[in-house]
């Protein structure tokens, strides 16, 4: 996955402004203040396991309760459409398959329009139609690419190669649960 972002939903101006001076502190980042509690931090050289670790410095160095979640960033996916769907989680660090899902579960078409966009504009038809396979044999990796006339690792190689061009991983279960929503 190439550039990614984490955005964030902070409650009171003032930890907005703690939360600004704190990404000002650690790294250069690309900071974008949305306005109404939300800040958007984007970066090329951080992965979601960095971003989570990041933003647990900052709820517990700084005490501010936040809503977060990280996602990549492509001109075909308008982030500001997830924003709503953040104030409607709980606090806490949430990965980008689980705003998806509850995306989709709230009924926001134009932000799972944008996120199918995305998906299906960053791995092609041939990727998506593997990883929607393996999803449908229940992610058995065998079953998977004998139904799909492959070798295993052929499979583990789209798989792998789908994870890495849209930041989704169908081999965990949020991964999977926000593709099997998303393209039903």
């Amino acid at each position: 996955m190439g550039s990614s972002a984490l955005t964030l939903f902070v409650l009171r101006p003032s930890d907005m402004e703690s939360a600004v001076s704190f990404f000002q502190m650690v790294q250069p980042f690309e900071l974008v203040v949305v306005g109404e509690g939300i800040l958007r931090v984007r970066a090329s050289f951080y992965e979601t396991e960095d971003w989570e670790s990041l933003h647990q410095q900052l709820t517990e160095e700084l005490l501010i309760r936040t809503k977060a979640f990280t996602s990549p960033i492509d001109s075909n996916l308008d982030l500001s459409l997830a924003d709503a769907v953040l104030k409607d989680l709980t606090f806490g660090f949430h990965s980008f398959p689980e705003v998806i899902a509850e995306a989709v579960l709230q009924g926001r078409t134009a932000f799972v329009q944008a996120v199918r966009r995305f998906v299906e504009g960053a791995v092609g038809d041939e990727l998506l139609r593997t990883v929607l396979s393996f999803i449908a044999d229940d992610l058995n990796q065998s079953k998977a690419a004998k139904n799909l006339y492959m070798h295993r690792n052929t499979l583990l190689y789209r798989i792998d190669q789908f994870a890495q061009l849209c930041g989704i991983d169908p081999r965990r279960f949020d991964g999977a649960f926000a593709i099997k929503l998303l393209f039903r």
